[in-house]
């Protein structure tokens, strides 16, 4: 699981890693819910979602609220709650960090996942 930047002005293949997670069932399962709702069909896997202004702001809130629910699948093991506050919810910060900042300047913020 990864989310990319892509600074104002550059090409659509200079993209920005900021963040790398494994098995952070409880961010996908969000990320899928926005992904459907946004019109998105079939499997969420390999697909690079978007994240705009509104998207931010809902995942922002979801995180700071520690209401991120679980999401079930072959390839997460169990629950990422488990091992939330002690190794996800640090980067989950990091994250939403980086994510307000470069929305916030025009950047191009993405989800992207591969099973």
């Amino acid at each position: 699981m990864y989310a990319f930047k892509r600074k104002k002005g550059t090409s659509k293949d200079d993209m920005e890693e900021v963040m790398y997670w494994r098995k952070h069932n409880r961010l996908h399962g969000l990320m899928e819910e926005i992904y459907r709702e946004k019109g998105g069909k079939g499997d969420f896997n390999n697909v690079t979602l978007r994240l705009r202004k509104k998207d931010m702001r809902r995942i922002i809130r979801t995180i700071l609220r520690k209401d991120l629910k679980p999401t079930s699948g072959f390839f997460f093991g169990g629950d990422s709650y488990e091992v939330y506050k002690e190794y996800y919810l640090e980067d989950d910060l990091k994250f939403v960090i980086e994510m307000k900042e470069a929305i916030e300047n025009g950047d191009k913020m993405y989800y992207d996942s591969w099973w």
